[in-house]
Order: C-alpha cells, then structure tokens, then sequence
C-alpha cells in the first residue's frame, strides 16, 4: 500500500506503480456532485488539446468527503530521472518544461506534478488549477522554473542559493556556465534564450576533420574533408592551395562524397571477391567428389557383371553334373555296369 502525501494545502498525492491519485477536499472546494467537477475540469483541458505536455484524468470519483483524480503514468517516470540523462539530452525536457510554465493554465510548480517521458523526450504534468480547485502554492514563475532545471542538474533537492561545482552531476564548463547564465535570468524568455544559446555548444563535433582512407587506390592516400568552418582569413588561405573548382564548401563536400563512394565501391568489391573464390573453390571440390563416387559406381558394376558370369557357369557345370549323375542311377536300375 502506497503512502498518502499532502500537497497544495488541501490535496493528497498518492503514487502506485502505474497510476498517480491526486485528491482534493469537497468541503474546501464546495463541489456540488461528480457532474460539476467532471465539467470544469473538461473546460480547461479542452484549452490544451493540441499540446503533448498534459497528462488527462482517466477518471474521476467522488470517495468520501475528497474528488479523486485518477492518471494513468504506464511507461512514466519521476521527475528526478531527468538527473540520469546527459546534460545534452536534458535541453530537450527542459525546452518543454519551459513550454508548460509559459502557458495561461496554472499548473503546481513542484517535481512531484512534472513526469518524464523517455519516448517522446519531453516532460509532462497532471495537476492543473479549475475552477474550485485553486493552486494555492503559486511561485513567481521564473523563480519556481530556475529551480525546477538546477534540480534536475544537482543532487539538491531545493534551490537556496548559487549551487556549488560539486553539487552538478556533470561539472563540464559549459554545463557550469548554463547553470550561471539561468541564476542571471529575469525573465522566462531569457531562459528560453540561454537554452537556445547552449543547443550548439553541446552539437557542435569535437573533431575539426574527418580522415577518410581510401583501401586500394595508393595513388590518393587520403582526403581531409573540412568539418567546421574557418576563420575567413584561414579560408582565404585555402583558397589559393586548392584549385578555383573546389574553392566552396558545397563542392568540396560534394567531391568528398565522390572519392569516399569511389572507395567504399573498392572496398566492397574486394570484400565480394573472397566469397566468390571460396564458392569457385567448394565448387570444384563437389564436381570432383562426383567424379569419384561415378568411378566407384563403375568399378561396382564391372565387379557385379564379373559375378554374375561367374555365377552362370557355375549353374551350367552343375546342369551337366546333374545329366551325368541321371543317366548313372538309370544303368544301375537296369543291372548294368556303368560305363
């Protein structure tokens, strides 16, 4: 059995395996009948119907004196899993974090009403404010926000002040930096900023070039492909060592692609080439296999016609002895001496 937790001052939490139940006091909220609550809470989901970033009520009852809210989370997490994504896949649920908190609907801003969604890469929130059932532990947006993404970044459970370095699970400059540029913000829109600002740090390729070998052809060892852009002074540089046809990026990304299929079309026919001579190879060894069981087949042949001539020549010196031994029992049945 789950343990009850109290929330929004006159709620209670309780967390299953695969169902959150998010209860409410009908004294404190003067609900009439089930029909009354079912149809203030339709009217604000119905504001938010084009948006990922809402789990809906599967149900909800009337248990004693409390409206229970009833949420199927299958396939759901905490809040607190985003701490084991990597700082770069984390931008993406802050972004729709970002996106919920901007909305006109009042949503609790605590981690236990925001759930994570691995699949789609997004977080999602359940408890939202109707008419008679009010939040009533409402933050200053960007405040409650700020602290939401340091608690996702740090082992804190709350935001008191400027984390220290080892409070981050990952201390890289740049996640550091993020941090501080967020402490500096004022705005809900300047943390949309920041997070846009830091997307093509954590994108951009560690390596400056890629080395592609080509296998067969020694007379182009390799090709270094530019995979940033330079300064314009270095690309002017570069254009005086290559060829005016290579000049721009498009075209020198173009032949790159050229000499890596050239090379992959060697590599591959190479490949193809050994499995060819083993079949030419096994091939040869069924034909000669054959040739071999067709030579024992004559040999068995030739040794069958030798027995049977021998077999009949038998029979024919046994019919003679037989006529002999014949025509002997006659003389003696005769009284005759036998010749």
């Amino acid at each position: 059995m789950s343990e009850k937790m109290s929330i929004n001052r006159y709620g209670e939490l309780e967390i299953l395996q695969n169902e959150i139940r998010y209860s409410y006091s009908v004294t404190q909220s003067k609900i009439v009948d089930q029909q009354e609550v079912e149809t203030l809470y339709k009217d604000v989901m119905s504001r938010v119907l084009q948006s990922n970033g809402y789990v809906v009520a599967d149900r909800i009852e009337m248990v004693n004196d409390r409206v229970v809210f009833f949420f199927k989370v299958q396939g759901l997490k905490g809040y607190s899993h985003l701490r084991s994504i990597p700082f770069e896949k984390q931008l993406l649920y802050f972004k729709s974090l970002v996106h919920i908190v901007k909305q006109e609907i009042e949503v609790l801003l605590h981690p236990l009403n925001f759930l994570v969604d691995v699949k789609e890469e997004m977080v999602k929130t359940y408890m939202v404010e109707i008419e008679k059932i009010p939040i009533h532990q409402k933050k200053d947006k960007v405040e409650a926000l700020r602290e939401l993404l340091l608690i996702a970044m740090t082992n804190r459970t709350s935001i008191l002040g400027k984390p220290e370095k080892a409070d981050f699970f990952d201390q890289r400059d740049h996640v550091i930096a993020f941090a501080e540029d967020l402490l500096r913000c004022k705005e809900i829109e300047e943390i949309e900023r920041a997070l846009e600002a830091h997307v093509p740090v954590v994108e951009e390729p560690v390596e400056r070039k890629v080395v592609i070998t080509l296998p067969s052809l020694t007379f182009w060892k390799t090709w270094q492909m530019p995979f940033r852009r330079k300064e314009r002074s270095h690309a002017e540089e570069q254009e005086t060592r290559w060829p005016t046809f290579f000049s721009s990026r498009k075209q020198q990304v173009l032949l790159g692609t050229l000499v890596c299929s050239i090379g992959l079309n060697v590599f591959f026919v190479q490949k193809n080439v050994q499995p060819v001579m083993a079949a030419n190879q096994e091939q040869k060894a069924v034909q000669s296999e054959i040739t071999q069981v067709k030579e024992e087949k004559e040999n068995v042949q030739k040794e069958k016609e030798k027995y049977e001539k021998e077999v009949k020549e038998l029979v024919a010196q046994l019919k003679v002895a037989i006529s002999e031994n014949k025509k002997l029992s006659e003389q003696i049945q005769q009284g005759g001496q036998p010749k």
